[in-house]
């Protein structure tokens, strides 16, 4: 397993902090959340984001996936309205052509919601029609998706693993769209990656590593998710693929370099200590 280590907790610092950060932790992987102030899809120019590329490389940094910001207002696939929806393709347009521009293969994606007083089947076959038009944006492009699974805060259309795996399946984007898992999300509704594994057959095609009461994404061992549990299980598996870290809470925004420490230390405690770059 590769580990790697997201800017999300780090908005109040620049995002050159958060690479001097990762290099000083001998991190080699990232996540890279686009949100601002790092990386905001509307203000980028293949010049910039060239620029960023270059410089996570000068850090020996290697990013693994972008993560758009896409769990709030304004971004919503599955949206009812035609301007909010067409908007929001064409957001996340951007963030593949970044992906692309930056050398990040994969980029992660979410189903959207709808209004919870309507049915969802219109709102789901929104989201598996956009779906399959970003998947195959993604083919053009060169980059895979990740669709994650939410909570029911965040949509109606996927929370458990076979909501995931009937969403994914009526989006058709084949290798170009591979499922994914959050261990917090899954903990909020009593599941695990066996439970993904029972769903889909295989491994995630990435996993985020988050601890939470369940909920709460916080550091690995500030919370009551077996952690360590879940990535032996990916261990007896034999997984090939990246764990990150996407720590969010408020709690972390001011120091989110001992943020990040701390996360390392937990995995070297549990014996998990990041793989070489």
């Amino acid at each position: 397993m590769k580990f790697a280590l997201g800017n999300f907790w780090y908005p109040l610092y620049p995002f050159e902090r958060f690479l001097s950060d990762m290099q000083r932790l001998d991190v080699k992987y990232v996540e890279v959340w686009a949100g601002a102030p790092h990386l905001y899809l509307c203000d980028e120019t293949p010049a910039t984001l060239r620029a960023k590329a270059a410089a996570m490389r000068a850090a020996g940094l290697t990013a693994v996936c972008l993560t758009p910001e896409q769990c709030a207002y304004p971004v919503n696939i599955a949206a009812e309205e035609p301007a909010a929806r067409r908007r929001s393709m064409e957001y996340l347009h951007l963030a593949i052509d970044a992906a692309a521009e930056m050398n990040i293969p994969k980029v992660l994606v979410t189903p959207g919601q709808g209004y919870r007083d309507r049915p969802p089947a219109e709102a789901f076959s929104r989201s598996a029609e956009a779906l399959h038009e970003l998947s195959g944006y993604g083919r053009q492009r060169g980059v895979g998706l990740l669709l994650e699974h939410l909570t029911a805060a965040t949509t109606n259309l996927a929370i458990t693993c076979a909501q995931l795996k009937t969403l994914a399946e009526a989006a058709e984007g084949g290798a170009w769209l591979q499922p994914m898992a959050d261990l917090d999300m899954l903990a909020r509704v009593g599941e695990g990656l066996g439970d993904f594994m029972a769903a889909f057959g295989h491994c995630p095609a990435h996993v985020h590593l988050v601890d939470g009461m369940p909920g709460g994404h916080l550091v690995p061992g500030e919370g009551v998710i077996d952690l360590a549990g879940q990535l032996r299980l990916l261990e007896a598996w034999g997984y090939q693929g990246c764990v990150s870290l996407e720590i969010m809470h408020e709690r972390y925004l001011l120091q989110p370099g001992r943020t990040a420490a701390r996360a390392l230390c937990w995995l070297r405690e549990n014996g998990f200590a990041p793989a070489p770059g």
